[in-house]
């Protein structure tokens, strides 16, 4: 609407152009009430669409979300924007950008993370993870094609599940797990600062301490580079919170850590990191050269 102000009696015009009660750059281009305050109601859709940024306004989404090409996700107010439901990447060699968000709830077959992050680079900042229910892991990255930034996100009081066996194991009212870092390839580097990795849960074998394949307990697991490889992957842990968790505070994909014969060929650095009060131990295996510094205090 244009207004048409006359000044001082003198003929000067101001014209004030004045818009809508909304902008989609403030609220977002997805939000729950949908047009005229915004064009999408669903994520999904603003991607099928050909977004490769999607603002996300506060507001309550039930989805489950598939990312096919490079794209900036991006929620307005991490507590204010709530996913029941999960995101994963589907095909290869493109980026990924995830912020601002809470995910929570939300299982499906065949979706068994929170984020997966498969054949793709990636930043996930300012992300909670919690209430999920029959997952295997908060975030999980599989062979990713470039770098990987994690940084603040907090993955905390999620509750497993057997996929397997049917039956819903509860303990502490806490959660099956955090990273798991699997088939990474040489030179990349996967960087996780500032995390809080609380009150995690896990999938049971029995027994126990044979730490078989449906056993997510740990706040960070390390998986499988079969062979020597170089450069070596680097995985980088940087003032991380990793606790009360009822697996490992940290852990490598093999013996003695778990009952999978394997060969773990990776870089690891980093600094400041709290890891303490996880059931079977913060670091596993102990063996491994952890360097100086790699835990506060």
């Amino acid at each position: 609407m244009l207004r048409v102000t006359k000044l001082f009696g003198v003929g000067a015009v101001m014209v004030i152009l004045l818009v809508g009660s909304w902008s989609w750059t403030a609220w977002g281009q997805v939000c729950p009430e949908g047009p005229p305050r915004c064009p999408y109601t669903s994520i999904q859709k603003a991607l099928d669409a050909g977004l490769t940024t999607v603002l996300i306004a506060p507001g309550a989404y039930t989805e489950l979300i598939t990312i096919r090409r490079s794209v900036k996700l991006q929620g307005l107010d991490r507590d204010k924007v709530i996913l029941t439901g999960a995101i994963r990447t589907e095909g290869e060699g493109f980026s990924v950008e995830i912020s601002g968000m809470t995910i929570r709830k939300g299982f499906a077959a065949g979706w068994n993370e929170g984020i997966a992050l498969r054949r793709v680079s990636a930043k996930v900042q300012d992300v909670v993870i919690t209430q999920l229910e029959g997952f295997h892991a908060g975030i999980w990255v599989e062979d990713p094609t470039g770098d990987v930034l994690i940084e603040r996100v907090e993955i905390k009081d999620n509750t497993g599940s057997d996929p397997f066996l049917k039956f819903r194991i509860e303990n502490r009212q806490s959660g099956i797990g955090g990273i798991v870092l699997s088939q990474l390839r040489p030179g990349r580097t996967i960087t996780l600062k500032e995390n809080k990795i609380i009150n995690n849960g896990f999938f049971q074998c029995e027994p126990r301490r044979s730490r078989g394949v449906c056993n997510w307990g740990d706040g960070v697991v390390i998986g499988l580079a079969l062979g020597i490889q170089q450069p070596l992957p680097t995985i980088d842990f940087q003032e991380n919170v990793i606790r009360d968790n009822n697996g490992f505070g940290v852990s490598f994909f093999q013996p003695p850590c778990y009952a999978i014969q394997g060969i773990t060929q990776v870089y690891i650095s980093g600094f400041g990191n709290e890891v303490r009060n996880n059931a079977l131990g913060s670091l596993c295996p102990e063996s491994f050269p952890w360097p100086a510094g790699f835990l506060k205090g």
